[in-house]
């Protein structure tokens, strides 16, 4: 991407088909750089090569099927893109980590094979801990403890009651338990969102009753 000039990647979405066709051209220059290395890494510059195809056969430089992609390519090409997507760019601002995860695996799902999406719902969790979130409750809280088995149950350092007064000590609620099974995360929530300053200190919390 270093040899597509600066002032097209900070153009967005205002891009012309022509500066469009340039910024699609830097897999075959990241091959091209690869391919120096000799015939010991030429497997890597053909991974860098297929980095941005697709699964859908939409994707560039060469268009290729699913089966014509190395899987290794694919796992780069959906890390890439949840970096992009948590990152700000000239056009938008970043996503929150639930957004992005959930437009990497919903928006842009027929891009990867569903066992690539799935090995990216494995390594990094929908509401991973220190994530803010709202529960159908209305209370606000921070994921404090995720098990791998149970990603979309955690247990919630809750921060806030339903009408967003914070509370004097935070109370710890685990989603997997039988008694909490009415409650549920609506979605992530960033730190603006909260309704005042994040407490200072949570200590070690007591349970929610």
């Amino acid at each position: 991407m270093y040899k597509v000039p600066r002032d097209i990647l900070q153009k967005g979405n205002d891009l012309r088909q022509e500066e469009i066709d340039i910024i699609k051209e830097h897999p075959k220059e990241s091959f091209s750089i690869l391919s120096k290395l000799g015939k010991k890494y030429a497997w890597l510059a053909e991974i860098a090569l297929q980095v941005h195809e697709s699964a859908n056969g939409m994707g560039y430089p060469n268009g290729l099927e699913e089966n014509d992609i190395y899987e290794i390519s694919f796992i780069i090409g959906i890390a890439d893109m949840y970096v992009a997507l948590i990152s700000d760019r000239p056009n938008r601002d970043k996503l929150i980590q639930t957004d992005a995860i959930k437009s990497a695996i919903e928006d842009y799902g027929d891009l990867f094979p569903m066992r690539v999406r799935r090995a990216l719902l494995d390594q990094v969790s929908l509401f991973p801990v220190n994530t803010y979130v709202k529960l159908n409750t209305k209370f606000l809280g921070r994921v404090a403890r995720v098990d791998k088995d149970l990603s979309l149950r955690p247990t919630i350092e809750v921060l806030y009651d339903k009408l967003g007064n914070k509370l004097k000590a935070p109370e710890i609620m685990d989603l997997s338990l039988p008694e909490n099974h009415m409650c549920y995360i609506v979605r992530g929530l960033s730190k603006t969102d909260l309704p005042c300053r994040e407490p200072a200190s949570h200590g070690s919390g007591k349970k929610a009753g």
